[in-house]
């Protein structure tokens, strides 16, 4: 009765402990900044964009007031490209910052 206690003990304790970000991305064998979710951007028209991330490959939607854009990116570290290798950004944690042809941009995950 007493190992079946301690088992439990050391089970729950795991289980209490949340994986940190770094762990959770190299659990998923990833190569890449993890950024999948809604981002509220500042610059180049857009005000927020959603991404959906499939490992290090993205598809994206943003929008605007005035416009809607959608396309597919990919991220190599913390490097983001997207718009057919025309925009690029650099991932630090929650936040971006990058810069498109005619445009630069900062944005931060909500």
């Amino acid at each position: 009765m007493i190992a079946w206690a301690a088992l439990l003990a050391v089970v729950a304790g795991c289980v209490a402990t949340a994986p940190s970000e770094r762990d959770r991305d190299q659990g998923l064998e990833a190569e890449c900044a993890w950024i999948a979710g809604r981002w509220t951007l500042d610059g180049c028209g857009e005000t927020e964009c959603t991404y959906y991330e499939d490992r290090c490959q993205l598809h994206y939607d943003c929008s605007s007031r005035s416009n809607s854009i959608g396309g597919t990116g990919s991220i190599v570290g913390n490097s983001f490209t997207c718009g057919g290798g025309q925009c690029t950004a650099t991932i630090a944690g929650r936040s971006m910052s990058g810069r498109c042809p005619t445009c630069t941009f900062t944005a931060t995950h909500r």
